[in-house]
């Protein structure tokens, strides 16, 4: 090697000393030679470096091949995420005071009215359960919540006030609570929540109403402690369900504006821009959406735009796929079946966008609004559900096939290079005078 270093440098020398003027002095010969490479005419179907297109893309992108050798550069970022959590909640449920209200008076040594007998007396009231944005559920299953009695009586009497909720169950067992009556003078108050953990709530319909609605059954036992009962007296309760934390709710989930999102993404692989023109030949964007809420949406993308680094901007125009819809799990078979992620992506090509003008235009960041709304008007489907580990996740995919074309395109990079100290790297040497 050291043989070949010296005979190629005099070489060089020799070539240079004949081809240059007398004047030209080769001890001023910088040895810190700059070599510039450079692609300025129009390619088709161009052939680049490899490392030359890879340093352009950040760690973001990876590079893929399909089944023909074709190379892809893909980038992928997320658009946004949300849970059930996020979204939806139940709201407390304040039910009106009821009153079990004596409508006659018994005065002591009537028959059956002596001290140490007793009187009972049932109700049943339908308590309407309330939500915000057009829910009609049938059922959901809590994690947490409390049912709170707020009682107080005005009957001079002991007794038990017995409580059931038939569509509150647990393990299919109604809801049942026994409130004792401990204070004869009429002044007694009670006032205790009722864990409602585990328990699921079962509504009903009322016949032309949207509004859902639970009974409850009110059983009173009154022992006669020697004095009367006087018409008007009463026994006031006010009930309220709180703190509710769901695991799955089941029904028509609403109306609900699921998400209205405005957002930025750097577009790493553009950031450091190339002089010339660049079009990619069949780009893709894919918007890849998993979910598991069991509700039919909509998303509507109202700005797609791209920006430069000269601030300058182009619109991507999603006329052909603006509206869409995104695949959901049905409550059967994919929930009985513990199978509710699903997943779905809608492409955006040449064919239904501007994509290759967006793109060629070298955006360094994008700018979306976009919204989702739930049970559009297209869709119809009621039997909704949504569980607490419901999730929508949206994930924006460019996919760019290294088969692209360009017009006074360039990649262009410099290096020193110490001539005669790096010789073992250098392949070809063209010197042109």
């Amino acid at each position: 090697m050291k043989n070949f270093k010296i005979i190629f440098s005099l070489f060089i020398i020799v070539v240079f000393t004949q081809c240059m003027r007398d004047e030209f002095d080769i001890n001023n010969l910088d040895t810190d030679i700059e070599i510039r490479a450079g692609v300025l005419t129009p390619l088709a179907y161009g052939s680049l470096s490899f490392d030359n297109i890879i340093s352009e893309f950040d760690s973001s992108s990876f590079i893929s091949s399909d089944a023909d050798g074709l190379l892809y550069i893909t980038y992928s970022d997320s658009l946004f995420s949300f849970t059930a959590n996020d979204l939806l909640e139940i709201p407390s449920q304040d039910f009106i005071e009821f009153f079990i209200e004596a409508d006659f008076t018994l005065l002591p040594g009537f028959p059956g009215w002596n001290t140490g007998d007793t009187l009972a007396l049932d109700r049943t009231q339908k308590f309407a359960f309330t939500f915000g944005n057009g829910e009609k559920l049938d059922s959901m299953i809590l994690n947490q919540g409390d049912m709170v009695f707020d009682i107080s009586s005005e009957f001079q009497h002991t007794g038990n006030i017995i409580i059931t909720c038939p569509n509150i169950r647990l393990n299919n067992v109604p809801f049942t609570q026994t409130i004792v009556i401990d204070d004869a003078s009429g002044g007694f108050n009670y006032n205790t929540p009722f864990a409602l953990d585990g328990h699921t709530i079962y509504l009903e319909d009322s016949a032309g109403n949207d509004t859902a609605f639970m009974p409850v059954d009110f059983h009173v036992e009154l022992i006669s402690s020697g004095a009367p009962i006087i018409a008007g007296e009463e026994i006031a309760i006010t009930a309220t369900i709180e703190n509710l934390n769901f695991e799955a709710i089941f029904g028509y989930i609403g109306d609900y504006e699921l998400v209205s999102e405005a957002g930025e993404i750097p577009l790493g692989f553009f950031e450091n821009t190339l002089d010339g023109y660049i079009r990619f030949e069949a780009p893709i964007i894919n918007l890849n959406i998993e979910n598991s809420y069991g509700v039919p949406a909509e998303i509507n993308i109202s700005r797609f735009t791209g920006f430069n680094s000269n601030e300058d901007s182009i619109e991507m125009d999603l006329t052909a796929i603006n509206p869409f819809s995104y695949a959901y799990p049905k409550i059967i078979p994919d929930y009985i079946n513990s199978d509710i992620l699903k997943n779905t992506t809608i492409s955006i090509n040449k064919d239904s966008s501007n994509i290759s003008d967006f793109l060629a235009f070298l955006p360094s960041r994008l700018e979306y609004n976009l919204s989702a709304a739930s049970n559009p008007p297209s869709q119809t489907d009621s039997a909704n559900f949504v569980t607490d580990e419901s999730e929508v996740n949206i994930d924006l995919e460019f996919i760019l096939p290294l088969w692209f074309k360009a017009d006074s395109f360039a990649l262009e990079d410099t290096m020193d290079i110490n001539f005669f100290e790096d010789a073992d790297y250098i392949e070809k040497v063209s010197v042109l005078l």
